[in-house]
């Protein structure tokens, strides 16, 4: 425990660890604010058509019902016709509109609507699905046992599915998508993770530590108990600065809304409300940090200097990115079940019914790319504890003489 705590101490009292993280968070935060503020499209008018629309969330946010529907289509129309007619040429803002304005009044609505016409046409859509994957069902029977499993595992994930819940979703999806942050944190694992072993190397305290009574493997142990500590803080630290930029920038609503709501997780193998996927999606995203800083530990205990093992993890996350982009395929989902950037990028496992073939039962994608990766992070965690020293103590040859 006291090399845990001596190891922490010792990055966290780094000048540039601290200079690193407290600019990357400032980065993070106008990244996102810049996104929802100086690029937006309605320039100026962007914080009354934001008041506005948090008005309406709070007046049209939760379950459907005939009196909701009826007031969004009202208004829809309503504010269509003035849009196009009498208010056509609009300059100055008039008071019978939220916003001043008809265009953005209508804007407004117009995004409720969507999500009115959405929630039928999602149920229409999954229903000739579901009767598809019956006569696959009935078709493959004494035929294919394995396209029996995965049609009536589709049957199992998607039945009984609807949208009965109205929440404006229009930003959840740039928050999933968001990857700025995980760059900034793959940054600090490298200035953090790399000096572990190989800085110690080049002041050579790494035979003084190797020669103490804790032990060498007991030390390096420490070393990689406290790497994992550190990758954890520094993952939760952006998650959350994430998470609270965007709701304070990009107005997030809908947490408690079903995932399969929002339309890029609308066949999402997974049936949970979005707050609880926002904690899936930061448990796998750990795991993804945790096997890239594993990877720049194994860097750090292979070489005596820092240069080379910070290089080498840059060339290694190189390569695994390009793999991540190149093989884009099923078949390259599945080769990239082992790569971490996957993980990081998790989002795509649940975009869509993606199985594999595992002993001829279907699997989903992110079931097997999660013991993949606890797996990989097991097996490196035991190469790093076990590997060889790079700098042996020479052996006394010969007799002492009294």
């Amino acid at each position: 425990m006291r090399i845990i705590c001596s190891e922490i101490k010792k990055l966290f009292k780094s000048k540039i660890i601290i200079v690193a993280l407290l600019l990357f968070i400032a980065l993070d935060f106008t990244n996102i604010y810049r996104n929802y503020n100086v690029f937006s499209d309605f320039r100026d008018m962007s914080k009354v058509v934001t008041e506005a629309r948090v008005v309406l969330q709070k007046n049209l946010d939760g379950k459907i019902t005939d009196d909701k529907v009826n007031l969004i289509k009202t208004q829809v129309e309503k504010l269509s016709k003035l849009e196009t007619e009498e208010f056509s040429r609009q300059k100055e803002p008039d008071s019978q509109f939220m916003t001043g304005y008809a265009y953005y009044d209508s804007y407004l609505w117009g995004i409720f609507n969507n999500y009115l016409d959405r929630s039928q046409q999602y149920s229409e859509e999954l229903s000739e699905k579901l009767d598809t994957s019956k006569e696959n069902i009935d078709y493959y029977k004494g035929r294919n046992d394995y396209y029996v499993r995965e049609n009536t595992l589709y049957q199992d994930t998607y039945s009984g599915r609807q949208i009965e819940e109205i929440y404006d979703t229009e930003n959840l999806p740039d928050y999933f998508q968001y990857s700025f942050s995980a760059i900034l944190i793959i940054i600090m694992l490298l200035l953090g993770v790399v000096p572990v072993f190989s800085g110690e190397c080049e002041s050579d305290m790494d035979i003084i530590l190797n020669t103490t009574p804790l032990g060498r493997r007991k030390t390096i142990l420490g070393k990689i108990s406290s790497t994992l500590i550190y990758t954890v803080l520094v993952t939760l630290i952006f998650s959350a600065c994430d998470f609270i930029a965007f709701l304070v920038f990009g107005n997030m609503d809908g947490l408690n809304q079903k995932l399969y709501a929002l339309d890029m997780f609308n066949y999402a193998p997974v049936d949970m409300k979005v707050w609880q996927f926002i904690l899936v999606m930061f448990a796998i995203k750990l795991l993804g940090m945790i096997i890239l800083s594993l990877v720049f530990l194994l860097c750090s205990r292979m070489f005596k200097n820092s240069v080379t093992p910070f290089i080498t993890g840059m060339i290694i996350l190189v390569l695994l990115m390009l793999c991540r982009t190149l093989f884009a395929t099923h078949t390259g989902d599945v080769f990239n079940m082992l790569n971490p950037v996957s993980l990081i990028i998790y989002y795509s496992y649940f975009t869509s019914f993606s199985v594999v073939n595992v002993f001829g039962s279907p699997v989903f994608m992110y079931q097997l790319s999660v013991v993949s990766g606890i797996l990989l992070m097991i097996a490196l965690i035991l190469l790093i504890a076990l590997m060889p020293l790079k700098i042996e103590l020479p052996k006394i040859k010969g007799r002492v003489k009294k």
